[in-house]
């Protein structure tokens, strides 16, 4: 989180810059990743962006525009995103087919029902203990829910487009819950 009630000012003004240079050029995908965003300081002018396809909270990637490709950088910064929960707001985006919300503090997945076309979906680094709330997300192909506090490998039932799912550094013992996943080509749960 940025240390000064100045560099917060400046970072929030930096989302601002990118959600307006987005709206202006009719781009599609939106790199909100580490601009020391909270659930409070969201601005309001990012739900008004109905076309984007791909939106990025998480702190550890960033899109490259030049490859069109989302990069791994692998480090956070002291201006990383500490959303503690998915905002109530993410229902009017509903074309997102790219939603990353990776290493925040969110401690429970809710208010995707109306993203029914999420082709990928990054909750990894966060405080989830519970899979739920994903039943509507039946388009997924890509799902990581690595690093968090998952005991147990369950509300995957619907998922059965999944061909990628990341379960590793979690407290899962025992693997089960997986059987509707026939389509599952990779599997991580070191």
């Amino acid at each position: 989180m940025p240390s000064t009630a100045w560099q917060l000012l400046k970072m929030i003004n930096e989302a601002r810059r990118r959600i307006q240079a987005c709206k202006e050029s009719r781009a599609t995908i939106l790199d909100l990743g580490n601009c020391g965003l909270t659930n409070d300081n969201i601005p309001d002018e990012l739900w008004e962006l109905t076309c984007l396809e791909g939106l990025n909270f998480g702190n550890e990637h960033f899109y490259d525009e030049k490859k069109q490709t989302w990069n791994y950088k692998g480090k956070r910064t002291e201006n990383s995103n500490q959303l503690t929960e998915i905002p109530d707001k993410i229902q009017y985006l509903s074309q997102l087919s790219y939603l990353n919300l990776g290493s925040n503090q969110i401690s429970e997945i809710k208010g995707l029902d109306n993203l029914t076309q999420l082709t990928q979906l990054w909750l990894y680094s966060n405080q989830i203990s519970e899979i739920k709330g994903l039943d509507n997300l039946t388009q997924l192909t890509q799902l990581s829910l690595s690093s968090n506090q998952i005991s147990e490998i369950k509300g995957l039932d619907n998922l059965t487009q999944l061909t990628q799912l990341w379960l590793s550094s979690n407290q899962i013992s025992e693997i089960k819950g997986l059987d509707n996943l026939t389509q599952l080509t990779q599997l991580w749960l070191s």
